[in-house]
């Protein structure tokens, strides 16, 4: 499957007559070469010590100094974020419990 992009420049001039302006051109070839992600990786950080795990994730693609700046923003507010369930006072259990839409004597059965 071949995508094309296309440009269509519509404009009025003083005689209200519409001037329609083509821009077409092929796709680069290098943009439809190979599939690239569309979500970016991440870098797993720890904002406390290693026994009071607080992980959190930034962005692998943040030069030195935003991510310098990141972590020290996180590393200065990391008392606002809630780090389990427990912490979020008067969340409903319903929100965050998983449960299976499953029959009580329903027998499992295993698939292949």
């Amino acid at each position: 499957m071949c995508l094309k992009s296309n440009h269509i420049t519509i404009e009025e001039d003083d005689n209200d007559e519409l001037i329609v302006e083509e821009d077409v051109k092929e796709t680069p070839p290098f943009l439809e070469s190979e599939n690239k992600p569309t979500v970016d990786e991440f870098k797993k950080i720890n904002l406390e010590a290693v026994e009071n795990s607080r992980l959190t994730f930034i962005n692998t693609n943040l030069s030195y100094k935003e991510e310098t700046n990141y972590m020290e923003l996180l590393m200065e507010y990391r008392d606002i974020f809630t780090w389990s369930y427990n912490e979020m006072l008067g969340l409903d259990p319903r929100v965050v419990v998983h449960q299976l839409a499953v029959k009580n004597r329903a027998r499992p059965i295993k698939q292949i």
